[in-house]
């Protein structure tokens, strides 16, 4: 198996909401346009990872969004995101993982990063 199917991966988003994400370009896209392209992204993103099943989570907030992120991706593991502020969610994240094989925290705008990348990621930490 190569590293990129040993690897756990955890994609950390928020609902894509209008004025919510990606506010640094609304400016250009508008809240709406700005959202979609914030949607965009997530898909992307989970498509990229989903392929890695079990070791694949979908790591959302709000807490609240659990029933839009159910009904958006089904199929998906979903974990709500804990803690005040993101070092907090990653930490807490990062504590309650299985072990059996290394995770990493991807961001939900990262369409450069896929499992082969996080698993290199994920070797270099490890050495």
């Amino acid at each position: 198996m190569d590293a990129a199917h040993r690897i756990g991966v955890g994609l950390f988003a928020k609902r894509p909401r209008p004025g919510e994400v990606k506010t640094r370009l609304a400016p250009v896209l508008g809240a709406s346009g700005a959202a979609g392209f914030a949607r965009a992204l997530l898909d992307d993103g989970v498509a990229r990872f989903e392929s890695l099943g079990a070791r694949f989570e979908l790591v959302f907030a709000p807490a609240e969004e659990q029933p839009w992120f159910a009904a958006n991706y089904t199929g998906v593991t979903l974990r709500a995101q804990v803690g005040a502020g993101l070092a907090e969610r990653l930490e807490h994240w990062f504590a309650h993982r299985p072990p059996g094989h290394p995770w990493a925290a991807v961001g939900s705008d990262a369409p450069w990063c896929d499992p082969a990348r996080a698993a290199a990621a994920a070797e270099l930490l490890a050495a």
